[in-house]
């Protein structure tokens, strides 16, 4: 068996290998930024020549769990495009990259080990068929743009007879979550780059308190 962990950083993989103990000797931590095509591709080769090369028994890559996500809060009529094209860049044609530089060798990693391939994506609670919060337009954004990305391609994998799975896990609201720390501080990015368009601090005057409500609630 293998497990490739795709890590942003260094730290990241350190303190995956940690987490796992004894268990770590399956682990291969692969250095991935999925915004970055180059990125992409190479830990596509890495997880080949491993494959390639033994790969601790294992005869091929049957299944890929995706992820990677980060998410912007803001006012829609103030918050800067650069910010809504970050979000949907990490979000969404990050998790394009991964699919299309890791289905072939899960199409060749079914054919080699006669299981059906798994490709499983990261959704959100507040998904299509519910609610959708005020202040997150780029993050729920996104996240639709999966689930419609993953119901389509799982139809096309049907339709073609391909042994692959495509399916989406979307998790509710968390509290307390480690992600408030980085997301305060993207709040701060966001108020920043919305007084540098403005010119002014009108966003954050008319919607700071209703983002910091937000906040005290996913702190409580």
């Amino acid at each position: 068996e293998r497990i490739y962990a795709g890590c942003f950083s260094d730290a990241s993989a350190a303190k995956l290998r940690a987490a796992l103990g004894a268990a770590a000797t399956k682990l291969v931590a692969v250095p991935l930024d999925v915004c970055d095509d180059a990125s992409v591709a190479a830990a596509a080769e890495c997880v080949r020549v491993d494959l390639a090369h033994g790969a601790n028994g294992a005869k091929g890559l049957v299944a890929v769990v995706q992820c990677a996500g980060m998410g912007y809060n803001g006012p829609a009529e103030f918050m800067d495009l650069s910010l809504y094209k970050l979000q949907m860049d990490v979000n969404f044609f990050g998790y394009v990259r991964v699919t299309q530089a890791l289905m072939p060798l899960v199409r060749a990693g079914c054919a080699a080990t006669g299981r059906r391939g798994r490709m499983i994506y990261t959704g959100t609670g507040g998904g299509v068929l519910t609610p959708v919060p005020p202040l997150l337009t780029a993050y729920m954004a996104s996240k639709f743009a999966v689930e419609a990305f993953v119901r389509s391609f799982r139809v096309e994998m049907q339709l073609t007879h391909k042994p692959v799975d495509a399916c989406i896990i979307s998790p509710g609201f968390v509290k307390p979550t480690m992600l408030v720390e980085n997301g305060l501080k993207l709040n701060e990015r966001m108020w920043a780059a919305c007084e540098e368009r403005l010119g002014t601090t009108q966003a954050r005057d008319e919607y700071g308190p209703l983002l910091d409500h937000f906040i005290e609630y996913s702190l409580a």
